[in-house]
């Protein structure tokens, strides 16, 4: 029983995601402002999913390019503002505010802490980014740091 009723919720979140990824598409082929579909489609649907990453990819192409997926460490670094602070070659950040993180090449753990909580002055996006979300920053920021 268990397992028939996960499949059951998700089929139904997938027709969920197959209809506002319509309106979004429809949205964007049209030149309409997006940006409460596109808030909406990642709050419900950034589970990483191949699928998912496949539909996010295809968007960027028609011209969605802040749609960042959950499991797109490189976007959120650069969408949540962590650019403006820290150094970071492989997101292309010269931020002087936080540590430059290329020297410093802190780890996974401590990336994750100090984006969900804050660290020193910076603040905590514990509130606005996802566990999700957060991780693949963290997962990002440790395995580029210094590269």
């Amino acid at each position: 029983m268990k397992a028939r009723g996960l499949v059951l919720v998700a089929t139904r979140d997938l027709s969920r995601a197959g209809r506002q990824l319509r309106s979004l598409t429809d949205a964007l082929r049209k030149g309409k402002a997006s940006g409460s579909l596109e808030s909406d489609f990642l709050g419900s649907y950034s589970g990483g999913t191949q699928e998912f990453q496949d539909a996010l990819a295809s968007l960027r192409q028609a011209g969605g390019q802040t749609l960042v997926s959950a499991s797109d460490g490189k976007g959120i670094f650069k969408e949540a503002g962590c650019a403006n602070c820290h150094t970071l070659a492989a997101a292309g950040a010269r931020g002087t505010v936080g540590p430059n993180l290329d020297q410093v090449r802190p780890s996974k753990s401590t990336i994750a802490r100090a984006v969900r909580y804050g660290q020193g002055t910076m603040v905590s996006f514990g509130g606005t980014l996802s566990a999700a979300q957060i991780q693949a920053v963290a997962d990002f920021v440790s395995r580029r740091a210094g590269k």
